[in-house]
């Protein structure tokens, strides 16, 4: 029997399972689900269902694809990971290479102001 929207919203993430693996798990079930889920359904439920840590993080922010959504998660994870001073020196060496690169998934995440003075 195919997995229904229930199922997915009471999935979570496991202890010790990457963000990448969660979300491969949670996207090969909501594959399954019948009717089809629109990609934007998937996002909105597979947020829902992370840890607080996660979703603290991304509230706010709607990633455009489930491929963002997984790239950024995994930022978070990365950041989570990394004692302070060292995640300061990571984020220093990422915006630098982010800006050499153009702008990027993290540029949405950042807030803007808009033009000071």
């Amino acid at each position: 029997m195919a997995p229904d929207r229930t199922q997915l919203q009471n999935m979570f993430k496991k202890e010790g399972e990457t963000f990448k693996e969660y979300a491969q798990r949670w996207r090969d079930m909501a594959t399954q689900v019948a009717p089809p889920m629109v990609e934007r359904e998937m996002i909105t439920m597979m947020v829902d269902t992370l840890p607080v840590f996660y979703y603290e993080k991304l509230v706010g922010y709607m990633p455009s694809s489930f491929a963002d959504l997984v790239f950024t998660g995994e930022r978070i994870e990365v950041m989570q990971s990394y004692p302070t001073r060292a995640l300061d020196r990571k984020l220093q060496v990422d915006w630098a290479r982010d800006a050499r690169e153009g702008p990027r998934i993290l540029m949405s995440l950042r807030v803007d102001f808009g033009p000071m003075g």
